[in-house]
């Protein structure tokens, strides 16, 4: 019998052979072979490291209990992780190249960690070609890894980190590597309830940090050049895991206990360092052998004199190991342990259906079915799923959540079968799926046609909504059109545009909805205010998604008897018996079926005015129905505005035209027009007060937060610091979204700041905001109103309080300790819509090349009014436009027309 080294060395030859081979093909076809290798490998490595203490030959009885082992040593973590995200690839998808592709990029950090590890225990060269694998790596990118790599080579001194130290969540673990060896890029946001996404710090390691929970890191500032630029690194110099003790507590709730853990107690600190150590979540850990299980408990107690985790443990573990109704839920709350998702699945009262358990009853069907369910007011990664609850016998879950991702995320209400192909047995899989669902869960069904699948409730949503809007369109309003002639002559002025002019006079002469579709800056809001202006006497109501777009409708509007929400604030809180005659939908791209759905089934309203550009980012959930509704309702209800108002510039103006009828000459107009650059000194350099810089990523070389940080490295004014962050007067800044202030500071608000006041527990801000505001409005917010600088404007002062160590222990205080807004020379492309600036620089590297969709880049290039750069390589630009396809629905609109019998309206001329 062989022994394990040699079989180690026979897997080593046949990967090794097919990394030889990527030069004469294809590195797709290669990764895919070398994929079906690689669990064998690291099973055979788990096996030599469990013979190190056991007489132990490989056979298939070795290998679980060999991997139960990894479980308890951190220097084995990344073969346990490896293995895991082995298990998951191989063992419900099929792979093509292109898939297997991406997945040997995202493993090219393990197999160093392996071929590494390998050499120093057992002194044996595995992967000896591992560097002819092709990363593709952009040179100015490794030119910037490789410096920062010389930088985290340093001695460094960490310091009482842990005392001082502010804890963090981890958003996203990048590796990178040089001369073969891995480092990582981290991203961290602030662990508090208030802390927003987009408050992001970048800073980077050497060591492997683990992702599942709060962490308190030590950080050293350092300085790298670049391209003739001086910029600050954050290195990382220790870190711990640190989970709130909020979180625990809140925790131990949901299982019927209470306690007041804190985190001097001896178990916490014995429960930080051993996950730490181990690299184990709680989830594995509640799922260890009892002999294993009683190991970590005398571990994490043995210096503790009270004890309370352990019976909060033990508890949770019996959910976890006997499966009990509410495990899956308890498996996810304990993988991540977020304080505000805790709190959200919280119920004060005993679940009666997950007994023992006191969790709201919303999160039932994310027990019963994971995979395709989410939880109260949070859904879930299907990768933190995978991590944390057995996927084994839910591929009909799977194949649920595909299709609904196919509709949520690509707007595609129908989905052909060849697109599923990964999945066997489709019939099978819908079967099982169906059956167990509840009666009254059957609008999440999935249905049959032909050779397409449908979710029955997306189906019935949007047929819902046209068939409203088709009824309001059957008749009018009596003598409309005579009134606008009249009103006309009697305010000549108020109407300066014929199209405009043109649209109102036929408005409701036939119909009693009116769709108003046009491209960004053709003057939508405006033509909302002339219909405002005529039925100046009629009740109105205003609603969009977001704060910025609400307060854009009643800057320009200007109706002071009419009531301006957002759409959550109308379905929620907007009394249903109170008549409207007219009700405004803004940015309905952005407006999701289900929410649509809900409006017209709140209002009691009489005329109804939709407004948006379907060539904009689309609704972050499923939201079809206003660009399915061109093909059903009447002509006479739709209505195109083409001229643009938000510039001038006839050369803008032509791209936008280009870029949103999928013209193929793009290209040659961006090059005639210099719109676009290869990476070079000129981003840094602004051409207007009014700049902003748009990327898709946090992270990186040209990222969000680098960007930020060299631009406020140029500007001059003194930084004061508060946490990590730094801040200077004259900052751009955007508003987060925080509860603190109401509506009154909403997000995506931009302004300026224009005084800092540093005091020994608090700093004030000034801030000159881009909106007016009075005393009445601010009386009660915590805001104090300053003179006024500019027409337009306002500026306010607050107090955000310096966090003291222990701040983020508890709930309470996280509203003052957060800072409400973020930098904002640079932003991203998604937080940008709704915006303009004068000056426009987008970013666009190799690495997120592949998610600029026709819909984005649309968006990015229309937030210029006079000056646009487009930074991109030419291998990226080709890319990013050649997969520019006209996605026109009209597949779904030809099966919706033949499921519902709606017929498809003719359009002339088009």
């Amino acid at each position: 019998m062989k022994s394990i080294e040699d079989k180690i060395k026979d897997i080593d030859d046949a990967i090794c052979e097919y990394i030889d081979l990527i030069e004469l093909t294809s590195r797709g076809r290669m990764s895919d072979a070398i994929i079906k290798h690689l669990r064998d490998l690291v099973e055979h490595i788990a096996v030599k490291i469990y013979a190190e203490t056991h007489d132990s030959h490989v056979d298939y009885e070795n290998i679980p209990i060999a991997i139960e082992e990894l479980k308890t040593d951190q220097r084995f973590y990344f073969l346990r992780k490896f293995h895991d995200l082995l298990q998951q690839a191989m063992s419900h998808y099929t792979q093509d190249a292109n898939g297997a592709e991406r997945l040997m990029l995202k493993y090219y950090e393990y197999l160093l960690q392996i071929k590494d590890f390998i050499m120093q225990r057992y002194d044996m060269e595995i992967l000896h070609n591992i560097d002819k694998f092709p990363l593709d790596q952009d040179k100015t990118l490794q030119e910037y890894y490789e410096k920062i790599a010389e930088k985290l080579e340093l001695p460094r001194y960490a310091g009482d980190y842990e005392r001082r130290s502010e804890r963090f969540y981890i958003q996203k673990v990048k590796a990178f590597f040089v001369n073969q060896h891995v480092y990582y890029e981290i991203t961290l946001i602030p662990a508090n309830d208030e802390s927003s996404k987009f408050n992001r710090l970048v800073v980077f390691s050497k060591y492997k940090i683990y992702t599942n929970y709060a962490v308190k890191v030590g950080l050293s500032e350092d300085i790298i050049e670049i391209s003739g630029k001086f910029m600050p690194v954050k290195i990382v110099t220790a870190w711990n895991t640190s989970i709130r003790p909020c979180e625990l507590n809140n925790f131990a709730k949901v299982v019927g206990l209470k306690i007041s853990i804190n985190s001097k107690h001896s178990e916490y600190i014995g429960l930080m360092n051993y996950i730490a150590k181990t690299g184990s979540n709680l989830v594995e850990i509640l799922s260890f052998s009892d002999n294993y299980y009683n190991q970590f408990k005398e571990k994490i107690t043995s210096r503790a004199t009270v004890t309370l985790l352990s019976g909060v443990f033990d508890k949770t573990r019996e959910w976890i190991i006997r499966n009990k109704s509410g495990s899956n839920v308890i498996r996810y709350l304990l993988y991540g342990l977020n304080n505000k998702i805790i709190k959200q699945q919280y119920d004060n009262e005993e679940n009666y259906k997950m007994k023992g358990l006191y969790l709201d009853n919303k999160s039932i069907p994310f027990d019963e079915m994971p995979f395709n369910s989410g939880l109260c007011n949070h859904n879930p990664s299907i990768y933190d799923l995978l991590d944390c609850i057995n996927v084994r016998g839910r591929e009909h879950e799977l194949l649920a959540h595909r299709i609904g991702n196919n509709s949520d995320i690509y707007g595609t209400l129908y989905t052909k079968d060849e697109e599923l192909s990964e999945f066997q047995n489709i019939d099978v899989l819908v079967e099982r799926y169906n059956g167990s669902l509840y009666k009254k869960h059957q609008n999440r069904r999935i249905e049959k046609l032909g050779k397409n699948l449908y979710i029955r409730g997306y189906e019935n949503d949007v047929k819902s909504i046209i068939e409203f809007l088709i009824s309001l369109s059957t008749d009018g309003v009596e003598d409309y059109r005579a009134s606008v002639e009249d009103w006309l002559m009697d305010n000549p002025l108020a109407i300066d545009c014929e199209e405009k002019k043109n649209i109102l006079e036929r408005m409701f002469e036939q119909t009693k909805v009116a769709m108003i579709y046009g491209a960004a800056g053709t003057g939508k809001s405006t033509l909302i205010k002339h219909i405002s202006q005529f039925w100046e006497d009629s009740s109105k109501v205003f609603i969009s998604n977001t704060h910025p777009a609400v307060e854009n409708l009643r800057r320009r509007v200007k109706n002071n008897t009419a009531e301006y929400m957002t759409i959550k604030s109308f379905i929620y809180s907007y009394p249903s018996f109170k008549k409207i005659d007219i009700l405004f939908v803004d940015e309905c791209s952005m407006v999701s079926n289900r929410d649509m759905l809900e409006i017209i089934n709140k209002g009691n309203f009489e005329l109804l005015v939709l407004v948006g550009d379907i060539y904009q980012i689309e609704a972050i959930q499923f939201g079809n129905w206003f660009n399915l509704a061109r093909y059903f309702i009447p002509l006479n209800s739709q209505y195109e505005l083409n001229k643009p108002y938000r510039t001038d510039d006839k050369y803008l103006l032509e791209l936008w035209n280009r870029v949103r009828n999928y013209q193929d000459d793009i290209t040659e107009w961006l090059s005639y027009c210099g719109y676009t650059s290869d990476f070079e000194e000129s981003v840094f350099e602004p051409e207007s007060e009014d700049e902003i810089v748009l990327c898709l990523n946090y992270d990186g070389l040209y990222g969000i937060n680098n960007m930020n940080r060299f631009f406020q490295n140029t500007n001059v004014n003194k930084a004061v610091a508060l946490g990590v962050w730094l801040y200077k007067v004259n900052d751009p800044v955007l508003f987060t979204d925080s509860t603190r202030f109401g509506s009154v500071l909403y997000n995506n608000l931009k302004g300026k700041i224009v005084d800092i006041e540093e005091e020994e527990e608090k700093i004030y801000f000034s801030i000159e905001i881009d909106k007016t505001l009075n005393g009445i409005q601010v009386a009660g917010t915590g805001l104090e109103l300053l003179p006024k600088r500019s027409t337009g404007k306002s500026v306010v002062r607050f107090e955000v309080r310096k966090s003291k160590a222990g701040d983020d222990d508890n709930d309470d205080g996280d509203a003052e300790t957060n800072v409400p807004f973020q930098i904002a020379y640079a932003v991203s492309i998604h937080k940008a819509q709704g915006l303009e600036y004068d000056s426009v620089k987008i970013i666009i590297t190799k690495e997120v090349d592949e998610l600029i969709s026709h819909n984005i880049f649309y968006t990015a290039i229309t937030r210029a009014k006079k000056n646009l750069k487009i930074y991109w390589t030419g291998e990226s630009q080709k890319k990013i436009l050649s997969s520019f396809t006209n996605n026109e629905i009209s597949n779904d609109a030809k099966i919706f027309s033949a499921r519902t019998g709606f017929k498809i309206v003719k359009r002339k001329g088009r």
